[in-house]
């Protein structure tokens, strides 16, 4: 999963780099949001991705988390340990609003947060966990956000 997400990010910092992300955004945001882009990255056939619009799960890790506002959400992993989500075409600023919501959920221990701003591309991660020992992971780059949540590890 990982090697797709840097995939992903990749993808967009050289179109945006290269000038293709002004001029042909619609077409990127297409591609980069279809379920199939990030199956096909992982060299699998598309049975577990769901791209999702109105629904977000009821059950594991989900639940610990405010359901998020974005129209381009990419379900990739969701077990009853681990979830794996992508958002795609949001702004920075909206990213952040998303994170307020996810502290006033819990996730204020351990708290780490950089931002940064490399060559007019905004670069922000985020990690913490909720008092229940659920870790929080999130990196936002160029348009494209991935956040985790997974379960304490058993004893």
């Amino acid at each position: 999963m990982k090697i797709s997400l840097i995939l992903i990010t990749l993808i967009c910092v050289v179109c945006l780099f290269g000038g293709c992300a002004d001029s042909n955004s619609a077409e990127i945001k297409s591609v980069l949001s279809s379920p199939d882009t990030l199956s096909s990255a992982k060299g699998e056939e598309n049975t577990e991705q769901k791209c999702l619009t109105a629904e977000w799960p009821t059950e594991g890790p989900a639940t610990t988390l405010p359901c998020p506002p974005f129209d381009d959400i990419i379900l990739s992993v969701h077990t009853d340990d681990h979830l794996e989500v992508t958002v795609i075409g949001e702004t920075a600023e909206s990213i952040k609003e998303y994170l307020n919501a996810v502290r006033e959920f819990g996730y204020c221990i351990d708290e780490n947060m950089s931002e940064s701003d490399i060559l007019g591309v905004e670069l922000c991660s985020f990690v913490a966990e909720n008092d229940m020992g659920f870790r929080f992971q999130l990196n936002y780059t160029a348009g494209v956000c991935t956040f985790t949540v997974s379960a304490p590890a058993e004893s």
